[in-house]
């Protein structure tokens, strides 16, 4: 995340990138790599159209449609983005600027706005999360199919009498049972769009009945079905599960007195 925080807020569920792809919910993952390529792309997204940016762009010799492709650049790049990179890539796709790549000064100057740019770039966090086993056991599992799904996913899909895909051509998945269940509890208007397929009405109603969240396999495993998972989290799994680490920072737990004196500002009973 490019925010500081102590613990996970699920008022917060949909507000950085957006796409609940797998569902609704606060997303996790077992892979640092994964958090943290994520982490690069949020930090990235926040800091561009930067005034001051755009105006050392200018005297970098940039056109502003020139640098606002200098950003797309560095939105496509995410994580992997060097100065060496972008400048090649920078070079390469701007025909006014193409035949000038062998020359040193130029080169130069394109590559130091490219480093000054990444500098600048808010260090974001990287935040380690306990998640208990417990919930991690009961989550569906958006790619087993129905049979090897925990008993309390079985018994919400027999509810709603769903065995296989709407084609009937294999069992369902846990993807499906996912969209149909959000599909009759989503309130409206409708999204029925594939990169949308949950809703927050269809997530509160699989909390209730004890099912905590959503596992998929990452980019990585997907193919194989086999290694490292991302997590949905629904909005009390988000509320029980603890922040343990900040980047290399341990949180640590609030004193008693702090504890007591967060109650008495709340104007919480003590009772």
């Amino acid at each position: 995340s490019p925010h500081k925080f102590d613990a996970l807020d699920p008022t917060k569920i949909g507000t950085g990138e957006g796409n609940q792809a797998y569902g609704h919910g606060m997303y996790v993952a077992q892979d640092p790599r994964v958090g943290g390529g994520y982490r690069d792309d949020a930090v990235q997204n926040a800091y561009l159209n930067n005034d001051k940016n755009y105006a050392r762009a200018l005297d970098s010799g940039l056109s502003s449609g020139e640098f606002d492709a200098f950003e797309s650049m560095v939105r496509r790049q995410g994580g992997g983005a060097t100065p060496e990179n972008l400048a090649d890539e920078f070079f390469a796709t701007n025909k006014d600027w193409a035949p000038l790549k062998n020359n040193p000064e130029e080169y130069e100057n394109i590559r130091k706005f490219s480093e000054d740019y990444l500098t600048g770039l808010p260090e974001g966090y990287l935040y380690e999360i306990d998640v208990p086993d417990e919930d991690i056991a009961k989550m569906l599992d958006w790619d087993a199919p129905l049979s090897e799904q925990p008993e309390a996913v079985k018994r919400v899909a027999k509810e709603f009498g769903i065995k296989t895909t709407p084609s009937g051509t294999r069992e369902a998945r846990g993807s499906d049972i996912y969209r149909a269940i959000s599909h009759v509890k989503q309130k409206p208007p409708y999204d029925n769009t594939t990169m949308n397929p949950g809703s927050r009405e269809g997530s509160q109603y699989l909390s209730e009945l004890g099912i905590p969240g959503i596992k998929y396999y990452d980019k990585g495993s997907r193919a194989a079905e086999e290694g490292t998972r991302n997590m949905v989290l629904f909005d009390d799994l988000a509320r029980r599960a603890k922040v343990l680490k900040r980047n290399d920072e341990t949180i640590a737990e609030p004193s008693v007195d702090e504890f007591i004196g967060g109650l008495l500002d709340d104007e919480l009973p003590l009772d």
